[in-house]
């Protein structure tokens, strides 16, 4: 017997739940570690002349910050369990993602983003749609392909506007064509947000996922 769809994402919902529920004991932890990381850095920082070992000092500090974003983006996105409509800035959320994103593209991310308005969102909605886009342009876009995420505000418009370009895309007709779940989770979250989203034409595959600002 096929279980109704709404017993089966219950087991789901309990353990994006549970997983939210650790994020904040994994961050205090993460974040008394860190202190002793940097103190212990910092030490040997002030007791070591100038030279390559102050460098290689350095690196590892850089290492650790590096360590440090990606830990705390991973933690943000986890402790988010269930949607939760509210209003924010996008940009707060793409620059709070942006590590986990280069991780999946790395050298082929363009992100730019702009200071914007608060609107109208589902933020774990949002980060599903953005990582689900970044790997899924790793896989199918060339080797010299590069996605671009450019976020702005639209003043006059009273509206925030993300737009997603697929660089160095082949011909028309050669191109792989995109994942529906991508367009189908920024649709979701234009209907949500009383947006809109538009698909353009083209090896490029532009979208524009547009969101109202939020009332005052």
């Amino acid at each position: 017997m096929t279980r109704p769809a709404s017993q089966e994402a219950e087991p789901h919902a309990a353990r994006m739940r549970l997983v939210a529920s650790l994020a904040p004991p994994v961050q205090h932890g993460l974040n008394n570690l860190l202190m002793v990381v940097y103190a212990n850095l910092d030490a040997l920082g002030r007791s070591i002349p100038e030279g390559t070992s102050r460098r290689q000092l350095e690196r590892i500090e850089m290492a650790a910050r590096r360590l440090e974003s990606l830990t705390r983006a991973i933690l943000s996105v986890s402790r988010r369990g269930v949607p939760d409509m509210v209003s924010m800035a996008p940009d707060g959320v793409l620059n709070g993602l942006s590590p986990l994103l280069e991780l999946t593209l790395s050298t082929r991310l363009e992100l730019a983003t702009s200071p914007c308005p608060p609107v109208r969102l589902d933020r774990a909605a949002l980060e599903y749609a953005l990582l689900t886009l970044a790997q899924e342009a790793a896989a199918r876009l060339p080797r010299q392909g590069r996605l671009s995420l450019v976020l702005r505000n639209l003043p006059e418009e009273h509206a925030v506007e993300l737009c997603v370009t697929e660089l160095g895309q082949p011909d028309e007709g050669e191109a792989a064509p995109r994942a529906p779940s991508v367009v189908a989770a920024l649709r979701a979250l234009a209907l949500e947000g009383d947006g809109s989203l538009t698909v353009e034409d083209g090896p490029a595959g532009r979208l524009r996922l547009r969101l109202p600002h939020a009332p005052a």
